[in-house]
């Protein structure tokens, strides 16, 4: 016998479906997101604040990711943050487009976080509305718009994922043994995935496992579990952390200090919001807190209630810590504070947690039973009628919490400085006049009285370049070139065009609005040569030659070489011989001259470049980076993610599981 199934049968199952309550806050939520985010709707990908553009196409996110030298600034010798291979992976199953990747994060971590929330909250409450309440007042946090007016797309990644984190941490500490092993490798590889944007993520995790050893002691396996498993399968990235550990404190992208607010009011960290742009005002959340507080009074279930209220406050101590944290750039711009927003969600989800409990007994409360485990039993109407007005009091101060922050959300739109970025950093003249010989671009940045940088070697920086920490000595080498090119009658003291030339800088940018005071003095600069002055630039142009890869010869002649990004294969060198020179960090380079090694000379050129001596008589040239480490660290971050995915598998319930759920 056939069955078949009709349009009438099928129908019940798609009402369900879309009359679903976490559909529909699904739907809500982003139409909410599309109408405050339209002025970022448009061409281009989305850039400024803390978000690099993200130009060209998955591959090159790959690329980046795989290499074990990357030609960015300076030169970085560093692994690439294993975020990369996350936003490639994403970009990948997207059509190869890494914009899309970052529009799909930035612009929809509203309603996935949303929907997030609302499949955790379970755990909390059985009731539809308080989980709609919960997940929307969450979705909405001060800290999702400002990650998404300031391009913060680490927040927007931990944003949708800590609800995730905590429904796993919250198996693992209630399934039975086999079942809390499982869950707590799970919890570790989200708990990676989380650090890998946002390294706050795994310190905050560390602080909370010792906490519950000393609370639980038996548990002590599966909390190293959860701590372990994000460093290891960072590696060698986490390592290199550790070396800085003020890396710590900060997120993917760049760290301009507008998009931080010094000394943040306590108030503001007690409501929830972090400072910078596209914040709603600070009282849109006061529903939360308030519904926190009735908890202590109205909730029956005291040991949510107070792991709800330890969870906020412990978030709320790290925001402190954090926000009075101050990071100077490397690149000489002013000193900017670290943003609290990820320590911040950690306490509006302990507030939430608490505040669910208030509002989960205001059924109860209404139909006349007890408000506490302390309250009297009356019958007294007209206590119970102050009840009544209480209760509904609350209900409606906290659902006016996701109300208020989606209407000025709407209202306001995003006016941070994240938008869509329609031209490159660097303008076409110079692309246009490539040679071959790998010339880069130093664009300077004034700000509040300080100049910073950024060195580029192609037309924008690539999206994973501000997490590549440059070689601290080649660092320093250039921050003093900078320095003295900018300093008042600094140009007149030493040729600054030659010393420029050894960093294989080109051109020097100034991009509006042009500061006049520094174009004039670049203009009196020995060695730069002004080439045109637009509405977008200022743009000048070094007279020394300026290469990559270059040859001084024995009475002083600079010949330039022709190489690729990296490497150089099969190059003409002069047959004069003398030093050839890499503007590259020295380290890990390999170069021969007719298939004969190079003796790389003792001291490095300027201090920090990799030089070799040339011998005289020409031939082909060949220079390569090393990149077995990275290839080896590769292979065995593969397979500890593999391994720790298997064993956070699932697997299948006993029947003992079976009936005690």
């Amino acid at each position: 016998e056939i069955y078949t199934l009709s349009l009438h049968d099928a129908l019940p199952i798609s009402q369900r479906i879309l009359t679903n309550p976490g559909v529909l806050l699904f739907f809500a939520l982003t139409v909410v997101a599309l109408v405050a985010e339209r002025s970022l709707l448009g061409s281009g990908p989305l850039g400024g604040g803390a978000l690099v553009p993200a130009w060209g196409g998955a591959s090159d996110l790959w690329r980046e990711y795989l290499q074990g030298y990357h030609p960015v600034g300076i030169g970085s010798g560093d692994s690439a943050p294993p975020y990369l291979a996350v936003v490639a992976a994403l970009a990948t199953v997207l059509g190869g487009k890494p914009w899309l990747a970052v529009d799909v994060i930035l612009l929809a971590c509203v309603p996935l976080a949303g929907i997030s929330a609302f499949l955790a909250a379970r755990k909390v409450t059985r009731s539809a509305t308080v989980r709609v309440w919960v997940a929307a007042s969450y979705a909405l946090l001060p800290v999702a718009t400002g990650a998404v007016a300031a391009g913060r797309i680490g927040t927007a990644v931990v944003f949708v994922l800590i609800p995730v984190i905590a429904l796993l941490a919250g198996n693992m500490l209630t399934q039975p043994p086999k079942r809390a092993r499982r869950a707590a490798w799970a919890t570790g590889l989200t708990l990676a995935l989380a650090a890998a944007f946002v390294p706050l993520v795994w310190v905050i995790a560390v602080v909370a496992a010792l906490t519950f050893v000393a609370v639980r002691p038996a548990m002590w396996r599966n909390l190293a579990i959860v701590a372990v498993v994000p460093p290891v399968l960072l590696l060698p990235w986490s390592a290199q952390l550790a070396s800085n550990p003020s890396a710590l404190l900060l997120e993917v992208g760049l760290q301009p200090p507008g998009l931080s607010t010094t000394d943040l009011p306590a108030r503001s960290l007690l409501l929830l919001s972090p400072g910078g742009p596209g914040l709603p005002p600070v009282w849109v959340t006061a529903g939360i807190a308030f519904a926190a507080l009735v908890a202590l009074l109205l909730s029956r279930r005291r040991a949510l209630m107070m792991a709800g209220w330890g969870l906020a406050l412990g978030g709320l101590l790290i925001a402190v810590a954090v926000s009075r944290a101050m990071i100077r750039p490397a690149n000489g711009g002013s000193a900017a504070s670290a943003w609290p927003g990820v320590a911040l969600l950690l306490a509006a989800v302990g507030l939430l947690i608490a505040g669910a409990t208030a509002v989960d007994a205001l059924p109860r409360v209404l139909k006349g039973g007890r408000a506490g485990p302390s309250a009297a039993n009356s019958d007294d109407g007209g206590r119970r009628a102050l009840g009544t007005i209480g209760v509904l009091l609350l209900a409606v101060v906290a659902f006016s919490a996701p109300v208020w922050a989606a209407a000025s959300w709407v209202i306001r739109g995003v006016p941070g400085p994240v938008a869509p970025v329609a031209r490159p950093v660097v303008p076409a003249v110079v692309s246009a006049s490539g040679s071959g010989l790998q010339t880069r671009t130093l664009v300077l940045q004034p700000e509040n009285g300080h100049v910073g940088y950024s060195l580029q070697r192609g037309d924008s920086p690539s999206f994973g370049d501000p997490d590549l920490p440059p070689v601290p000595a080649a660092e320093r080498a250039l921050n003093t070139a900078v320095a003295d090119l900018v300093a008042p009658n600094g140009g007149e003291a030493v040729d600054q065009g030659q010393m420029l030339a050894r960093f294989d800088i080109g051109y020097v940018l100034l991009p509006a609005p042009v500061d006049q005071s520094l174009a004039r003095l670049l203009d009196g600069v020995a060695g730069l040569r002004p080439v045109s002055a637009t509405s977008a630039f200022a743009l000048w142009r070094l007279q020394n030659l300026s290469a990559r890869v270059r040859v001084v010869e024995p009475n002083g002649t600079l010949v330039g070489i022709r190489s690729g990004q990296v490497s150089v294969t099969g190059a003409r060198a002069p047959a004069a011989g003398g030093t050839l020179e890499l503007a590259e960090p020295a380290g890990g380079w390999h170069a021969t001259l007719n298939g004969q090694p190079l003796t790389p000379l003792a001291s490095s050129a300027g201090g920090w470049a990799q030089a070799y001596r040339l011998p005289a008589g020409g031939g082909a040239l060949t220079i390569s980076h090393n990149q077995t480490s990275r290839e080896l660290a590769l292979v065995l971050e593969l397979l500890a993610v593999a391994a720790v995915a298997v064993l956070a598998l699932p697997g299948s319930r006993t029947a003992a599981e079976a009936s005690a759920s």
